[in-house]
């Protein structure tokens, strides 16, 4: 509920004694709290049999709001939605609730299913049920001090944001995915670099034991350990999908079975087939599972393709930047395809 859609609303006629709104098409009940219960009850006798919510709203900042049709708007306000099935219709009520008694009567013997809905409303709001079972709170521990969904909580937040590698060289220009400069600023209080598995290759054959012994326990899969030459295999993979990648293959490897030891065969069948082709970048290229003129190939194609992406496409900006005589860059260019 927007405040735009407070101002916006016109009185359309009453029912059960209350002024009736329409809010995007929807009936909208403004009742006072003294009708509260009697207007529940009426409603439940025209087939309104199902309460789909309750919950609390806090119009601090508005003071001014227009509720609509005369109605006096309080700081609190208690939201319900009724259903009617058997006619297919929809209707809400809306209970303005002052902050020095912020006090409402409970539905919980009308419609059972407000009980956690009311407890809820009291948690996060502070507005009492007179009248519930059990109105205590359901989100919070009951030491908890204050009521966290209301506009003058107290809030102490610490934010934390990842971003790409290249996050402050690319912040502020034209680069897709790039930050605004001053977003970067407020939010660059203390960086922290993570760094990639490659980063720390010794550290493969530790994750590569503890995610069989994870994968095995969890989902009940057999047994299965790598080589030694596996895991050096393993150590050299440059991973560009980091340790999320290591684990999709070691998720892999249990699932489809085999003999206890996972051999170097199978670990190079597994990297051919998922072996990145020339234009990626260079860091993610398995140049090691490659001769060597094939790999200075794969190289020399992602190296200039990047660095011609750099240069907008320009073969003389490129020449310059790579320091290669522009004649002898076309030659390269064209023999690598």
């Amino acid at each position: 509920m927007s405040a735009g859609e407070e101002t916006s609303v016109d009185t359309v006629e009453t029912l059960h004694g209350c002024p009736v709104v329409l809010s995007h098409g929807q009936a909208v009940l403004l009742v006072a709290r003294d009708q509260y219960m009697s207007v529940v009850k009426n409603l439940l006798a025209d087939g309104f049999d199902m309460c789909v919510d309750l919950t609390g709203v806090d119009y601090l900042n508005m003071p001014s709001r227009v509720v609509g049709a005369g109605i006096v708007a309080e700081r609190f306000e208690v939201v319900v939605n009724l259903l009617s099935l058997s006619r297919r219709e929809r209707i809400r009520l809306r209970v303005q609730v002052p902050e020095n008694d912020a006090v409402m009567p409970s539905l919980f013997d009308i419609h059972p299913g407000t009980e956690a809905h009311e407890r809820e409303t009291y948690d996060m709001f502070g507005i009492g049920f007179d009248g519930h079972p059990d109105m205590t709170r359901i989100l919070m521990p009951e030491d908890w001090d204050g009521h966290p969904l209301r506009k003058d909580y107290p809030l102490l937040a610490r934010m934390i944001a990842s971003g790409r590698p290249d996050v402050e060289n690319t912040a502020g220009s034209d680069a897709p995915g790039a930050v605004r400069r001053d977003l970067l600023t407020q939010l660059a209080t203390v960086a922290a670099r993570i760094p990639a598995l490659r980063e720390y290759s010794e550290d493969v054959p530790e994750l590569l034991r503890h995610y069989v012994d994870r994968l095995v326990d969890a989902e009940g899969l057999r047994f299965r350990r790598f080589g030694i030459a596996a895991q050096n295999r393993l150590r050299n993979y440059p991973w560009p999908g980091n340790v999320q990648e290591l684990r999709t293959l070691v998720h892999r490897l249990l699932l489809r079975g085999g003999s206890e030891e996972i051999a170097l065969e199978e670990i190079e069948r597994e990297l051919a087939a998922r072996r990145t082709r020339g234009g990626d970048t260079v860091v993610k290229q398995d140049l090691l599972a490659l001769g060597l003129r094939e790999a200075r190939e794969h190289f020399e194609r992602a190296y200039l393709t990047q660095q011609l992406q750099l240069c907008n496409g320009k073969v003389g900006q490129l020449a310059k930047r790579v320091g290669m005589e522009r004649t002898h860059l076309y030659r390269k260019l064209r023999a690598l395809g």
